[in-house]
């Protein structure tokens, strides 16, 4: 078996996106075993897999973070996987088995997803990785309705992005847990009482135009909203956080390059309270009535009190696909609507659309899902 794709890689993307440390307080919590591998410092605290790595929490018996690299040249679905499973590397006193998943509305919540982290150039790779999925160790406890319905569609919306030619995704996945919260445990028969997650922290990292390193971050907790039922709503923006949010919810610390390349992201998605951020993708036609060709469109908002020339800009998919703008006039204050959006490609089923200056800087970004999506009615951003 070929192994070259055992663990994470901070390199994977071209620009070193490397594991988050730990603060203070969190170290203590971090399992180190003989058996597993060691980090930087010498400690053994790293279980590689394949595509993918996690480090285990003492505490809570579930993964502090799982780090994984997503080719999606080579996402291929097996369904030839072993099924859940104790991994003896980490030991079986250091994860939930399957009582505490058992009889009750807690799913076996992935956080490296099989149908992300199940690649590779063969056959046997793409099977090896998707059963290296199943261990209780990249397991943590998350309500049905929440596993099923918005974190379902948050991470089917990573799984399709595309944002260079690449293809390539970095994805750091786990658990939050709210100290000042009252808890929710849960305690099968003859085991250990475990605490259940108050939430989860997703970290996507890719590469944009001008060979830019571009991060999102998202945050969904398994609040009473979330949890009571499955509507299928899903605004993605709505999860959207910083960096800083993230390490404030779970005392992990991540590397600098994250913030730097987390600062559009969020300048983009705060325009209303950010007077330097003047152009904007304000709404698009996704499901005309009729055929789709030469009747989608997507409208631009120009909030300064001047007229802007869109040219040399460009427009970019969830696919990859890019148009470049020439001689689109925004009027100072106004909105305008581009008809001609070919090759770009506004998908039924949930998508983006990304707005680049000339100097390949990231304007604006938007997200939609299929559920914002209705025939001839437009989806409206701003």
């Amino acid at each position: 078996m070929n192994n070259i794709n055992k663990g994470y890689n901070p390199d994977f993307l071209g620009h070193t996106v490397p594991l988050p440390s730990f603060s203070e307080s969190l170290q203590e919590d971090v399992l180190e075993r003989e058996s597993l591998s060691a980090d930087p410092s010498g400690r053994s605290i790293y279980r590689h897999y394949h595509n993918y790595t996690l480090v285990m929490s003492k505490r809570h018996r579930t993964a502090l973070f799982a780090a994984l690299n997503i080719n999606q040249l080579f996402l291929q679905k097996t369904e030839n996987t072993q099924g859940w499973r104790i991994d003896h590397q980490v030991g079986s006193e250091n994860q939930l088995n399957d009582d505490y998943y058992k009889d009750n509305v807690w799913d076996k919540g992935h956080l490296a997803p099989d149908a992300a982290a199940g690649w590779g150039s063969t056959v046997e790779e793409r099977i090896a990785a998707t059963n290296d999925t199943y261990f209780y160790t990249n397991a943590s406890l998350q309500h049905e309705n929440f596993n099923r319905d918005e974190w379902k569609d948050l991470e089917s919306w990573v799984r399709k992005l595309s944002m260079d030619a690449t293809n390539k995704l970095s994805v750091i996945t786990g658990p939050i847990f709210i100290e000042e919260s009252r808890p929710q445990t849960i305690q099968p028969p003859d085991r250990k009482e475990v605490r259940i997650p108050n939430g989860f922290f997703k970290v996507l990292a890719y590469i944009g135009l001008g060979d830019s390193l571009q991060v999102q971050c998202f945050v969904m907790y398994q609040d009473h909203a979330t949890v009571q039922d499955r509507k299928g709503e899903f605004d993605i923006q709505k999860y959207q956080v910083d960096i800083t949010k993230i390490e404030k919810l779970t005392q992990l610390k991540f590397s600098r390059i994250y913030h730097q390349a987390n600062q559009f992201a969020m300048q983009n998605n705060d325009h209303k309270h950010n007077k330097a951020l003047t152009v904007t993708i304000a709404a698009a036609m996704v499901n005309p009535k009729g055929k789709d060709s030469d009747n989608e469109w997507i409208a631009f908002k120009n909030f300064s009190k001047r007229p802007i020339m869109l040219q040399g800009w460009k427009l970019q998919d969830q696919g990859g696909r890019k148009l470049i703008l020439n001689n689109v006039v925004l009027k100072a204050n106004a909105t305008i609507t581009l008809h001609e959006i070919n090759p770009i490609r506004l998908v039924n089923t949930g998508g983006s659309i990304l707005l680049y200056n000339p100097n390949g800087e990231l304007v604006d970004q938007v997200q939609y899902t299929k559920d914002l999506v209705k025939e001839g009615v437009a989806v409206n951003f701003r």
